[in-house]
C-alpha cells in the first residue's frame, strides 16, 4: 500500500464519521474533495439553504447562511470538536465561543468607515 492510499483510507474514514454525525440531524453530503481535504454538507433551515463546510484535517468548519437581519453571512470556526461539531449540525447559529464572521469580505471587529 502507498502512503497516498493510506491517506485516503484515513480521509474516507474521518468523513464517514462526519457523515455519521451530520445525517443524525438531517444534513446531506453535498461535496468531498480530498485535495483539498473538504466536504460539504447542505439542509433548508428556516431562513432559506444552509452550507456547512468542514475541512476535516484541520477541523476548521465554514457556515454560509442567510441571517435574518444581515442576509448572506459565512461564519468561520476554527479547531472544532466532534462535540462542537454536532452542536452546529443541530443548529448552525450556535454560539461557540470560537468564530467569527464575514459579511461581503469584513471581518468582526474592523469598522467599515462610511461615507
Amino acid at each position: 500500500m502507498k502512503l497516498k492510499d493510506f491517506d485516503n483510507e484515513l480521509a474516507m474514514q474521518r468523513i464517514a464519521e462526519l457523515n455519521i454525525i451530520a445525517n443524525q440531524y438531517g444534513w446531506k453530503n453535498i461535496n468531498i474533495n480530498i485535495p483539498t481535504k473538504l466536504t460539504s454538507y447542505a439542509k433548508l433551515i428556516e431562513d432559506g439553504a444552509c452550507r456547512i463546510d468542514v475541512y476535516y484535517t484541520t477541523m476548521t468548519v465554514s457556515i454560509s447562511l442567510n441571517h435574518p437581519k444581515k442576509g448572506k453571512t459565512q461564519l468561520h470556526r476554527k479547531h472544532v470538536s466532534d462535540k462542537e461539531l454536532e452542536t452546529l449540525f443541530q443548529n448552525p447559529r450556535s454560539h461557540t465561543g470560537k468564530g467569527y464572521y464575514n459579511k461581503k469580505g469584513i471581518p468582526v471587529g474592523k469598522k467599515v468607515l462610511k461615507k
